[in-house]
């Protein structure tokens, strides 16, 4: 895990819950764009986000909790 990622609240994507849903509904059906673009001001989740995406993605069951 990256430094500084766990003092994030890991499920407080606030104003964004739109855009979380549909990553992950991406994720689940396999429609997912090729490439993603995280762009926000400093603070706004885009760091924990990605790391999120990228744990779902790897995960061989889809769990999002494996390591």
């Amino acid at each position: 895990m990256w430094r500084g990622l766990s003092k994030y609240n890991p499920e407080g994507f606030y104003g964004n819950e739109r855009i979380v849903e549909a990553l992950f509904q991406g994720i689940e059906t396999g429609r997912l764009a090729n490439t993603l673009l995280f762009a926000g001001p400093a603070g706004s989740g885009k760091k924990t986000l990605a790391a999120k995406v990228a744990r779902k993605l790897f995960c061989p069951n889809l769990c999002g909790r494996c390591p």
